[in-house]
């Protein structure tokens, strides 16, 4: 079992839109193959992210499905797939996994459209 399914199968809050899985199983095979292709990672997060802030992605369900895909308590996502970007890619999965409340307190967490406009600028 993937990691994507995992999270995807603990998730039990809610249920993601089957477009967000989507998303997320193709960021899932853009970060596991090696090198990284960053044209194809940055591709798919503006894609992600446009769809968060979309009528239809933007749930709960949905942002707190990106923050534990991209969170990992014991660092392992982290050393395994994130150290080797650059460090403007780095703060961006940084922001991301502070995103999970972003719609109820925004004031305490990543704003999406911030993360969208960041990654724009890489």
């Amino acid at each position: 079992m993937t990691r994507l399914q995992k999270i995807l199968n603990l998730y039990s809050k809610g249920s993601p839109s089957l477009e967000l899985k989507v998303y997320l199983k193709d960021l899932y095979g853009v970060l596991t193959k090696k090198p990284i292709n960053l044209t194809s990672l940055k591709s798919i997060l503006v894609k992600l992210f446009t769809y968060l802030l979309s009528k239809e992605g933007k749930t709960k369900d949905n942002y707190w499905t990106v923050d534990l895909f991209i969170s990992d308590s014991n660092d392992l996502w982290k050393a395994t797939y994130f150290s080797g970007l650059p460090e403007s890619y780095q703060d961006i999965f940084g922001e991301i996994q502070f995103f999970h409340g972003a719609l109820d307190q925004p004031e305490f967490h990543s704003n999406p459209e911030i993360i969208l406009k960041m990654l724009k600028e890489l």
